[in-house]
């Protein structure tokens, strides 16, 4: 037994060879990512959670960066600096409460480390605490005064906050033995709200004809026209669940229920629903249901090269090796034909979801319906198709202008 002690669970994640491990020895849940080319090994990363379901959130951009550069920090345990700014603010809202400082002075503290020192360390791209010294703060004088027009005497009050908190950091260093303390990395920011970026109706109709076209042409090899009868049901399918463009890449036949479909009649294809787990996704694991014979026939073509599937396998799988067949293959695809029809860059084949989102709005479904098949919050919806639903909402008052009704007709309510 090792200084982690005993395996006491392990948790599947829906990607092979990579598992949720729970040691008796730590308090945190870690990843491990079984590598077996170029050589087999086992790596481990921390999660810095305890919890199941928030690790099932989270495991899906650590192991991007297992597999991005697996080598990075084999050997050490990382943690991002925010967890130690917690606790140091925790500890000052306790000397609030035995009135050893002032809430003024807890709330400057704050802001010091959280709207200060944070983003000034994000933004010079500092991501170790270790290379803090004397010029970093000369520097963040400097920033907080050319970017935000602060005062001297305020300036001074942050460092000397700051300070404060480094020498604490420095103070308890020995609670966290052979951890290397991480700045949170500098994240995308959105300039706005992102337009919706749906298809037209005339734009669907035109892609289509396209990748029949190209499903069929006798000008390509039949591994290419394959290849486009397959990127047609998965682009089919997305129009018709909704899903981000990676996470039906991830569903193996195990997760898929349909009903509705008669073997015996295999062209027979109207009203097919699919029940469908989706094991990896960037909000957790979900459960959606839609109506679409893409499944069905995706089965079908597999079969047809004779194929025997198993639950294991995946729903979309290279044709040559069966193993998963990643969403930037597709994007490949998407990418030639949007070109080829002169599309503009603002369409992409993540747009599938947005036709899918203002279809059902338009259809009149509930947003906390639409937000739970998506895997997104309402919130989010109303703020990025706000223009479809401005629309729909705006119909009565449309048809109220357009009828013989006058304003006499309404009755007060009181």
């Amino acid at each position: 037994m090792g200084a982690k002690g005993v395996i006491v669970t392990k948790t599947e994640t829906g990607i092979p060879d990579c598992h949720i491990i729970q040691f008796s020895e730590r308090k945190d849940l870690e990843l491990r990512v079984t590598l077996r080319k170029p050589k087999y090994r086992q790596i481990h990363r921390s999660l810095h959670t305890p919890d199941l379901a928030e690790a099932m959130t989270r495991f899906g951009v650590v192991y991007a960066d297992v597999i991005k550069e697996p080598d990075l920090f084999s050997h050490k345990v990382e943690v991002f600096i925010t967890k130690l700014a917690d606790e140091f603010m925790n500890e000052q809202t306790s000397r609030v409460i035995r009135e050893e400082i002032a809430e003024g002075t807890r709330k400057g503290k704050d802001r010091s480390i959280y709207k200060g020192m944070l983003p000034y360390l994000v933004s010079r791209k500092v991501t170790k605490v270790s290379e803090v010294n004397g010029q970093t703060f000369r520097d963040y004088g400097t920033w907080r005064k050319d970017n935000f027009g602060f005062e001297q005497e305020t300036i001074n009050t942050e460092i000397r906050h700051i300070k404060e908190f480094l020498y604490w950091c420095q103070k308890v260093k020995q609670n966290w033995k052979g951890e290397i303390w991480l700045i949170p990395p500098l994240r995308k920011v959105k300039g706005g709200v992102k337009p919706n970026s749906a298809y037209t109706d005339e734009m669907v109709i035109e892609m289509m004809d396209y990748l029949e076209w190209k499903s069929n042409d006798d000008n390509v090899s039949p591994y290419q026209r394959l290849r486009w009868k397959i990127f047609t049901l998965y682009f089919s399918l997305q129009m018709q669940c909704g899903c981000r463009t990676s996470e039906f890449t991830y569903v193996q036949w195990k997760h898929v229920r349909v009903s509705g479909y008669n073997p015996l009649f295999p062209n027979q294809l109207e009203g097919i629903v699919n029940d469908v787990h989706i094991p990896v996704s960037k909000t957790g694991p979900r459960d959606i249901l839609f109506e679409s014979a893409s499944l069905v026939l995706m089965k079908a073509i597999y079969e047809s090269k004779g194929w025997k599937l198993n639950p294991e396998d995946y729903v979309f799988a290279n044709i040559l090796n069966r193993q998963r067949q990643t969403s930037q293959s597709f994007n490949k695809l998407f990418n030639q034909m949007k070109d080829d029809l002169g599309y503009g860059d603002e369409f992409t084949l993540y747009s599938t979801r947005s036709v899918y989102i203002s279809d059902r709005i338009v259809q009149g479904s509930p947003l906390s319906l639409i937000a739970q098949q998506c895997g997104n919050s309402t919130r989010v919806i109303e703020e990025r198709y706000q223009d479809v639903i401005l629309k729909i909402n705006s119909d009565q008052l449309i048809k109220r202008n357009q009828t013989e009704q006058s304003r006499e007709e309404f009755v007060p309510v009181i």
